[in-house]
């Protein structure tokens, strides 16, 4: 948040900040994990409900935080995507 108030700030593009955003939204990702099969509670995560719910906020927060830097709601928000699914890849 940093960067990208320093870079408002001075009048640059934000490249810098948008990439420290998206890797903040992989890293968050991985911490989440796989599913784990329990068939008396679906969905369930390694960070259990709360956690997802805390992932699912931070994810919001980097769309927010994406489209104050100037990009278009459908592309922040399509960039949040893109960073969930590269984690899934690896």
């Amino acid at each position: 948040m940093q960067t990208l108030r320093c870079t408002i700030r001075t009048g640059g593009e934000p490249h810098e900040a948008r990439e420290q955003i998206l890797a903040a939204v992989e890293m968050v990702g991985r911490a989440r994990g796989e599913d784990v099969p329990d068939p008396t509670r679906p969905h369930t995560h390694r960070l259990g409900y709360s956690g997802l719910i805390a992932v699912g906020e931070f994810r919001t927060a980097a769309h927010d935080l994406l489209t104050a830097s100037g990009l278009d709601p459908g592309r922040a928000a399509a960039l949040v995507r893109r960073a969930v699914d590269s984690d899934d890849r690896d």
